[in-house]
């Protein structure tokens, strides 16, 4: 009764309740939204599937915000002297130029364009081609991880902080973990008509994995 009375009295606030802080930012168009489906689908783990909600939200702990609360944290980012919000930590900051291109190739590699929109709402899932949707979801969801990680590295003191290499090295983790276990059920052809674009991200040699151009 209580949850029905408090759902009627806001039913208008929430009738216009903004989905995603980065409606403005993005300039979205009212069909445009987060692919809320596709940000948890596997082989996205649920870390990640949580931090993409998370940064639709503007639920990340940035200085910009940290900021505010503790006047001796700077507002600046980690890796510039730009002040860091949610928007410039994975959208504008420069050090992400690198990454972008790279999925930006992954996605050629599929047919596809990236686009930062895709980049932060997700790329749109269809039955009709599912692997096609929830692998590009992945490489988008261990992207954003992989900002994620640098930055808390960085902010910790750690070396461990190039963007490119902590993604390439998630992303190489996953496809290592899939060849082990096609190769243990001799099902080596699905793995490779799930992995190996072309031969862009990887390829199948006498029965072992070889990382393509893109991942070295």
């Amino acid at each position: 009764m209580y949850g029905t009375l408090v759902k009627v009295l806001n039913q208008r606030s929430l009738a216009v309740r903004v989905n995603t802080k980065w409606r403005t930012q993005l300039a979205l168009t009212e069909t445009q939204k987060p692919e809320w489906r596709a940000l948890c689908k596997p082989p996205l783990t649920r870390r990640g599937g949580d931090l993409q909600w998370r940064i639709l939200h503007g639920a990340i702990a940035v200085n910009g915000f940290l900021s505010h609360i503790n006047p001796n944290i700077s507002a600046e980012c980690p890796f510039c002297d730009h002040r860091e919000t949610v928007f410039h930590c994975f959208s504008e900051c420069d050090r992400l130029s690198v990454l972008f291109q790279l999925l930006n190739q992954i996605f050629s590699l599929l047919g596809e364009t990236f686009s930062q929109t895709i980049f932060i709402l997700g790329f749109r899932y269809q039955k009709r081609r599912k692997a096609k949707c929830q692998l590009l979801n992945f490489f988008i969801g261990q992207a954003k991880l992989a900002i994620y990680v640098s930055r808390r590295n960085k902010i910790g003191g750690s070396l461990d902080c190039d963007l490119q290499t902590i993604f390439t090295r998630m992303v190489k983790a996953r496809i290592k973990t899939d060849f082990n276990f096609y190769r243990a059920t001799n099902n080596i052809e699905e793995f490779k008509s799930t992995w190996c674009l072309n031969d862009g991200l990887c390829l199948v040699e006498e029965e072992e994995l070889v990382f393509g151009g893109l991942l070295n």
